[in-house]
């Protein structure tokens, strides 16, 4: 663990014993699949591989384009060349575009967070037996992989509800006669 974090710490920047000791936590099980270790490291698990990555690259792209933004309904947010409109409904519509959807807003309470989708990302898009990997959803939905770059989802609480060019999160699905909130993507 102490090589892992050392190889992509910078030459000044050596890790801590706090930094090994939530690398340890986050190998061996503890919650959550990430970790900030300091020092501009963070720690990753992901199908059974642990990996250490630097903020530096992440924070030069941050630097040049916001990651995320708050998405307030109703209104709208904008993130790189995509721009998405959230509109309050008193019924259930039909989506009538790829890329739009309803969410239900009854059980859906805190921020609304419009941003890119994260790298190996899942999501169970509404009516699917399970969660599959967002890249794979976007490619079966006709994506080819450079419009795929930067598409944007939201996300509630911290719960994933909706992923531009697919349908809504099964969990977020709309019940008849209840209020709704239209999400709508475009460039």
């Amino acid at each position: 663990l102490v090589r892992l974090c050392a190889a992509a710490a910078d030459e000044e920047a050596r890790p801590g014993a706090a930094a090994i000791a939530a690398l340890e936590d986050l190998a061996f099980g503890g919650a959550g699949r990430r970790r900030d270790l300091g020092g501009g490291l963070t720690g990753v698990r992901s199908r059974g591989h642990l990996s250490v990555v630097r903020a530096s690259a992440r924070a030069a792209v941050g630097a040049r384009e916001p990651v995320d933004a708050a998405l307030v309904v109703p209104g709208s947010a904008a993130l790189g060349a995509w721009r998405v409109h959230a509109e309050l409904l008193d019924e259930l519509p039909v989506a009538d575009a790829r890329g739009d959807g309803c969410v239900a807003t009854g059980t859906l309470e805190g921020p609304w967070l419009l941003r890119r989708a994260a790298p190996r990302e899942r999501f169970r898009p509404l009516g699917s037996p399970g969660h599959r990997p967002l890249g794979r959803l976007w490619a079966e939905a006709g994506f080819d992989a450079a419009d795929r770059v930067g598409l944007p989802v939201v996300e509630v609480s911290g719960h994933l509800v909706w992923a531009a060019g697919l349908r809504v999160a099964d969990h977020a699905r709309v019940q008849p006669g209840g209020p709704a909130v239209r999400l709508r993507a475009h460039r």
